[in-house]
């Protein structure tokens, strides 16, 4: 008898393995398979967070481009304003230059007649057959330096003038061409 129950016991020990192998072989491809799947989770989780990543860089640079673009901006609005305030300044000092002229003009014009009137009233003698400056003077010389000195201040005046209007001309090209590199600058960013 101790050898029949060894036998049975040997044999439901087999019996007992063959269960369990087959467990677990109908056990392992289930974790394969919740291996696999696993994985493939992991493969998506990985490829989700790098393009989540790639995307906010993406959305940073195209707010670091933003920013960079508005800086740009107000610094060319900022130099346009200053451009517009000078150009204000140069035409005012132009057009009272022109105005200071025209006063002086029209103001010795206004008071050659008087001092010819108070000459011939005065009873002083006037030669005016010795030129015109002597009209303004007792002696023909003070005439001549008076006219001399009305036609250096007309002369600066005008040379004042003239040179304010240059200076706007250069700087009018000075500011077109600095139009100009900004627009090749502005073609240049968007290429990129």
């Amino acid at each position: 008898m101790s050898e029949e129950t060894k036998n049975e016991e040997l044999q439901e020990e087999v019996e007992a393995t063959d269960v369990v192998t087959e467990e677990k072989v109908e056990e392992q491809p289930q974790e394969d398979a919740q291996n696999e799947e696993l994985q493939k989770a992991l493969e998506r989780a990985e490829d989700f967070e790098n393009k989540y990543l790639r995307a906010h860089a993406e959305m940073q640079n195209i707010q670091r481009r933003a920013n960079e673009e508005r800086q740009q901006l107000i610094h060319r609005r900022t130099l346009e304003i200053q451009r517009e305030q000078q150009k204000k300044r140069e035409r005012v000092i132009s057009g009272s230059g022109i105005a200071a002229c025209l006063v002086m003009i029209i103001g010795i014009g206004c008071l050659m007649p008087e001092v010819t009137k108070q000459a011939s009233v005065s009873g002083a003698k006037t030669n005016y057959t010795t030129g015109m400056a002597s009209m303004l003077g007792n002696y023909e010389a003070l005439g001549y330096i008076c006219m001399g000195i009305l036609a250096f201040a007309l002369g600066v005046c005008v040379t004042i003038l003239l040179y304010r209007l240059r200076k706007a001309e250069e700087h009018r090209k000075k500011a077109e061409e600095y139009k100009q590199s900004q627009q090749v600058r502005e073609n240049r960013l968007k290429k990129e």
